[in-house]
């Protein structure tokens, strides 16, 4: 019913680094899972940068997932392209704090 079966389509109006991050966050690592929020029946209510709530941050069975916009306050505007790299790595934000973040939760 929510489902969007479709393959990954490059969006000619953004670059290439642009679209490889798109394929990534919303196919493979399929990070609006978490971080987008749920609707009356628990689907995605956005599916990609199309809607405003993709990727805004949600509250999943008492976890949040913070928005991963570039929001200056609640999302990841203030962080560079290293922490965002490192964090990936490691879980760890820059304010080198552990947050809740391993394979099991991307698989």
């Amino acid at each position: 019913m929510f489902l969007d079966n479709q393959p990954y389509r490059v969006k000619p109006a953004f670059d290439v680094a642009w679209n490889r991050g798109a394929y990534l966050v919303q196919g493979l690592g399929h990070c609006g899972s978490c971080h987008t929020p749920r609707g009356l029946a628990m689907q995605e209510k956005a599916l990609d940068e199309g809607r405003e709530q993709y990727l805004s941050g949600a509250l999943l069975d008492g976890w949040k997932a913070s928005s991963l916009r570039g929001d200056l306050s609640t999302g990841i505007g203030r962080w560079s392209e290293e922490d965002i790299i490192e964090f990936l790595k490691s879980g760890r934000n820059i304010s080198r704090n552990r947050l809740w973040f391993n394979d099991g939760c991307v698989q």
